[in-house]
């Protein structure tokens, strides 16, 4: 009897571990499909963290009962080895650089440096400020800068602002301690009537840097959009009616579908303004998705990832809860080699600012 029920078990768990699998393999899958067609798979990479973890935690398991079941999670997981580097980077100490050897560059969504309160804190602006002076980037690039009497002086000689079109006073900015050449703003694609508002544009800026142009790129991709208490939701999922739940998570679901939809559409003119700039080309931003899913995908062909040089560790770069989401990224062209990479975890904001020094090669 004893010896049915661990059969049985066994069975359960064996299912669970099935469903674990194919969702990991579903994950990999979003690299290749743009979600513009189709979203499921684009769903799936978002929980790769987690399904990978529970994947692991299976093959331990059957490791432990001695049971060749372990083969399955462990060949799904081997099927997408390359995107474990992604996820974490063993990583080396920083190189220490001479000055002027290396240009360091920021890129931080500084949610409108808590304007609305978000953060129950006071003085966020000047920590803000404080952090980034600490840092001293000689090129800064801020998503959801906030323009108001209010706003603190970060003290750059050098800028191009953008801010939205519908009057709510915030954009995108690059600073820099270098000239500005040149600078611009292109659309990815034209709003939808009856859309909720979506980040449409992105703006770059020519900086001269040694004797060498080099276009700086400005990207916030589109956003879920979620509201406070579509977090309190997630936060507690199980707490009202059952109505109140079912129409939580299908709005939340909702929302979801729509940014991967829109972000689909958005890489498609990012990556034609990469092909047809005159210079090296360095892109950061808020892009709102992970480096599993077809937006990572679609740049990682035309450009490098910062983290895959000279990362360490996992670089969570979204401040809000315990899975570590990557959204925040500093591409960067052949030309340039990255020293250093490193996200400062001090929530000042719900993104932590990423910072990477690079040279020419």
């Amino acid at each position: 009897m004893a010896g049915q029920k661990r059969s049985f078990l066994d069975g359960v768990i064996y299912f669970i571990n099935i469903l674990s699998a194919l969702g990991l393999l579903a994950s990999y899958l979003a690299y290749y499909f743009n979600p513009k067609w189709f979203t499921f798979f684009s769903f799936a990479a978002l929980a790769y963290p987690v399904l990978l973890l529970l994947n692991l935690i299976f093959i331990f398991y059957w490791l432990l009962r001695f049971k060749l079941k372990l083969l399955f999670p462990l060949i799904c997981i081997g099927v997408g080895y390359f995107h474990l580097a992604r996820l974490y980077q063993w990583g080396s100490p920083n190189k220490v650089v001479n000055p002027g050897e290396s240009f360091k560059v920021m890129t931080y969504n500084v949610r409108m440096f808590n304007v609305y309160k978000w953060i129950e804190e006071d003085g966020i602006p000047e920590r803000i400020q404080n952090l980034i002076t600490t840092e001293a980037p000689d090129v800064l690039m801020l998503q959801e800068f906030y323009k108001s009497d209010q706003t603190p002086d970060l003290g750059y000689p050098y800028d191009f602002t953008k801010l939205t079109n519908d009057g709510r006073n915030y954009g995108l900015t690059i600073l820099s301690k270098f000239p500005i050449e040149g600078t611009g703003t292109l659309q990815y694609t034209e709003p939808l009537e009856g859309e909720p508002p979506v980040n449409n544009e992105f703006i770059y800026a020519d900086i001269v840097w040694k004797g060498r142009t080099v276009r700086f790129i400005n990207v916030h991709l589109a956003s879920v959009g979620l509201g406070a208490n579509d977090y309190k939701r997630l936060e507690n999922p199980n707490e009202g009616s059952q109505e109140e739940i079912t129409n939580g998570f299908l709005k939340i679901i909702k929302r979801l579908h729509w940014a991967f939809q829109r972000r689909g559409e958005q890489i498609e003119a990012l990556e034609r303004a990469i092909a047809d700039s005159p210079h090296p080309v360095v892109l950061c931003g808020d892009f709102n998705d992970t480096p599993q899913s077809y937006t990572y995908h679609r740049i990682d062909l035309a450009l490098k990832d910062s983290f895959m040089e000279a990362g360490s560790g996992f670089s969570k770069s979204y401040a809000r809860g315990p899975v570590p989401l990557r959204i925040d990224y500093i591409f960067h062209s052949d030309e340039f080699h990255v020293n250093n990479y490193n996200v400062v975890h001090e929530k000042l904001s719900d993104h932590y600012p990423v910072i990477s020094e690079l040279e020419f090669r």
